[in-house]
């Protein structure tokens, strides 16, 4: 779409019926190519200040480049082809900032962004999920009440933030879990209805680490227990909680278990009640000798849920294990080798099964894809899908799912002269890398760059959003769109894409 953020949607909608009725006439194609540029300037108003999509990979669009430092990006699609942005920023304090990104690539909120909370002291560590109604639910951890770095008890509080960047709860934001002691990974889905879940490790007891987790409602009301529901409160340390809504107002969670010795592999489904479907303190999907580390989850389309995991015992290859709605493992004993030597591995559910992205040292690390069947079956053959070339890529890499059944993946990868480039490749359900070989360049700008993350804006493509060093100032945010073919869009290309030119 070719608009300014001031224009409304029908003002555009007439002014491209408008050049419709005017390229119906006997034009050569000279003129008409002049009158589709006159329009798009006069619809986006010609205004210099706002930018829109670049189509410069060297170039991106700026989010926030302020002087200070910023880190701990977070990125979710706004119901309407653009995007909202929030992370951690250090310009008066440490504090919570956000921006939207309307369809075209134009800032609607204010220069580098509104700031969420600017209270006393440190809030950090931002999580984000869509309010489902247009706007953004922002989940973080406070040190308002705490501010002892030597002692913390940080608090975990959250905002709804309107398509208009303004607070829709207590301009405080509300509070989740404010008990004694530190809490940390923070992480949050939607319930689907309008409010968000949130969960994360605590050390209330003063002796190991525990995971809780909180629901709030559109409202901004705590629905489980005061300062959170204990999903497993054993006296062992439970690290590394992964969480999927299960689309049902509840969700899944899954982590590292220590209760045997060796991290084990457990998981939880808890009801949009605060009930728990499956044993108290945990189900063990993976209980094998050694290592199990670095779940995900994601539900499987049928009240149950999809694991996967890395397997040290196994030469670090990732597992994966499907669980029934009543807890019960529906696969082999202690999941199905995925064949793929793992590092963190990821995963997306599609109707023909789970798509599993895992990085693979083999001497150089790249990215691969592999396909399991709701049955368990690997899919595709060994190795699976090769996303990026053999490189010394830095970091984790990012996943969402392409809406067709398949896997758009970013990574950062090193580009010669000490700079560090982002790039992206999709997966199609067939298992085909079908962007360029080895991923399509989204930044190759000077210097280093950091933490990709992507969001799948539905027909508007798909954004990728980092930290970027290209004025060797600390962490900017910087962010990009591709369309489905993974070209950098910018909005010029939303009007001839459905022009025909003889």
């Amino acid at each position: 779409m070719i608009t300014a953020i001031t224009r409304s949607r029908r003002s555009r909608d007439l002014g491209m019926n408008g050049l419709r009725c005017l390229l119906g006439c006997r034009f050569s194609n000279r003129f008409r190519q002049t009158l589709i540029l006159a329009f798009a300037l006069a619809l986006v108003g010609a205004k210099p200040a706002m930018a829109l999509w670049s189509t410069n990979p060297s170039q991106n669009n700026e989010i926030c480049t302020t002087v200070t430092g910023k880190q701990s990006q977070q990125v979710i699609a706004d119901g309407s082809g653009g995007a909202y942005i929030c992370w951690t920023d250090s310009r008066n304090g440490t504090n919570i900032c956000a921006q939207h990104m309307n369809a075209d690539g134009a800032l609607t909120w204010a220069a580098d962004g509104v700031i969420v909370c600017n209270l006393p002291y440190t809030q950090s560590t931002p999580a984000m999920v869509s309010d489902g109604a247009g706007g953004a639910i922002i989940v973080w951890r406070d040190f308002r009440a705490s501010p002892d770095p030597f002692n913390p008890s940080p608090q975990i509080i959250a905002q709804r933030l309107g398509p208009n960047g303004n607070a829709m709860w207590t301009t405080a934001g509300v509070v989740l879990c404010s008990a004694a002691r530190n809490r940390m990974r923070l992480l949050a889905v939607s319930d689907g209805l309008g409010g968000v879940i949130a969960a994360w490790r605590d050390f209330r007891n003063g002796v190991n680490y525990t995971i809780y987790a909180q629901r709030v409602d559109s409202s901004g009301q705590a629905q489980w227990t005061t300062d959170g529901l204990g999903i497993v409160v054993l006296g062992s340390d439970h690290d590394n909680q992964t969480i999927a809504a299960d689309g049902s107002g509840g969700a899944f969670c899954a982590w590292e278990d220590y209760r045997s010795g060796p991290s084990d592999i457990y998981a939880q489904h808890v009801t949009s009640n605060g009930g728990f479907s499956w044993t108290a303190n945990g189900i063990a999907i993976c209980s094998e000798l050694g290592y199990q580390t670095t779940p995900s989850i994601a539900p499987d389309g049928s009240s149950g849920a999809y694991l996967c995991w890395q397997d040290a015992q196994i030469g670090g290859y990732a597992i994966v294990q499907r669980v029934a709605s009543n807890g019960a493992t529906m696969w082999s004993a202690n999941g199905t080798s995925v064949s793929l030597t793992s590092r963190v591995p990821q995963m997306v559910s599609t109707p023909a099964g789970v798509l599993i992205a895992t990085g693979t040292p083999n001497g150089y690390f790249e990215i691969r894809v592999q396909l399991v069947s709701p049955l368990g079956v690997v899919q595709w053959p060994s190795p699976g899908a090769v996303v990026s070339q053999p490189s010394m890529i830095a970091g984790l890499f990012a996943i969402t799912d392409d809406g067709s059944a398949g896997m758009i993946v970013s990574w950062t990868q090193d580009l010669g002269g000490g700079n560090t480039g982002i790039l992206a490749q999709r997966v199609t359900s067939s298992g085909i890398a079908s962007w360029t070989q080895y991923g399509v360049i989204v930044c190759n700008a000077a210097n280093s760059r950091s933490s990709p993350l992507l969001a799948n804006l539905l027909n508007s493509g798909y954004v990728d959003v980092w930290l970027d060093k290209r004025t060797n100032s600390g962490n900017d945010i910087y962010g990009s769109r591709l369309n489905t073919s993974g070209q950098l869009a910018g909005p010029v290309s939303a009007v001839s894409e459905w022009l025909q030119f003889d």
